[in-house]
């Protein structure tokens, strides 16, 4: 996403740089929320909607495979502070990790290089073969 000609419009950025597209409709959800908002989160761990559930405030938009360890915390109250900070040292903010943290590396004896091979699957429940990179 990109801000667009119009001043605060978010534009959708296409492979063809003459295609783009806009969500009018993820737009104006966008704008009411921030009229109506006047808390800005600045805690490295916020509640979740689930009960003692604590998340990483940083990295909480990422999809949770693709997250650093230690990013949901379960605790009655307010994280300690050495499970933030090793969480912290790990974490990449919005910036998703390129191999989902329960991936499986396991020796790969193929024709060709590299020798190791890396699957996970996103969906353990789904019948779809698991993803490998190489």
């Amino acid at each position: 996403w990109e801000e667009g000609p119009n001043l605060g419009a978010l534009v959708q950025m296409t492979t063809s740089a003459s295609a783009v597209e806009t969500d009018h409709n993820a737009v104006a959800a966008l704008l009411a929320g921030m009229k109506n908002s006047t808390i800005i989160e600045k805690r490295s761990f916020v509640p979740t909607e689930t009960n003692n559930f604590w998340e990483c405030n940083g990295c909480r938009m990422v999809p949770l495979e693709f997250r650093a360890k230690g990013s949901v915390v379960f605790s009655a109250s307010e994280p300690m502070n050495d499970q933030i900070k090793k969480h912290l040292l790990e974490c990449g903010g919005n910036k998703p990790l390129a191999i989902p943290h329960n991936a499986t590396i396991e020796p790969f004896y193929g024709e060709q290089v590299p020798p190791i091979k890396v699957t996970w699957n996103s969906n353990p429940d789904s019948p779809v073969a698991p993803k490998v990179a190489s």
